[in-house]
């Protein structure tokens, strides 16, 4: 029952099936912080990764940090992992790990 929880409320929403095929890491990482701070939180620190590490637009068009994920945002994760491959991804995964951290210590201090 856990696992379809899980599948239902976290992994469908954020399209992991899609992402775990560019990188297991980041999917996991995305549903972690999905799971813990609900599933617009991931997609806004990867949009907005997508566009920091975007060259000014070069890549793929620069994407609305909107917190929803569709087809624009997986297009641009394609060309991002088309560009940067399997190093690339574990530079996002890291960068949201990071966002994670601050997101947590801004919620502990005053």
């Amino acid at each position: 029952l856990a696992i379809e929880i899980y599948a239902e409320r976290y992994w469908k929403p954020l399209l992991l099936d899609e992402v775990v095929e560019l990188s297991p890491e980041l999917a996991y990482v995305m549903m972690d912080i999905g799971v813990n701070s609900g599933i617009v939180r991931p997609v806004l620190f990867l949009q907005r990764l997508l566009n920091v590490l975007n060259l000014n637009a070069e890549v793929y068009p620069d994407l609305t940090v909107d917190g929803k994920v569709g087809g624009m945002t997986m297009r641009a994760l394609r060309s991002f992992y088309a560009r940067r491959g399997s190093e690339g991804m574990g530079v996002l995964a890291t960068g949201m790990t990071g966002l994670q951290i601050e997101f947590y210590v801004s919620l502990a201090e005053p």
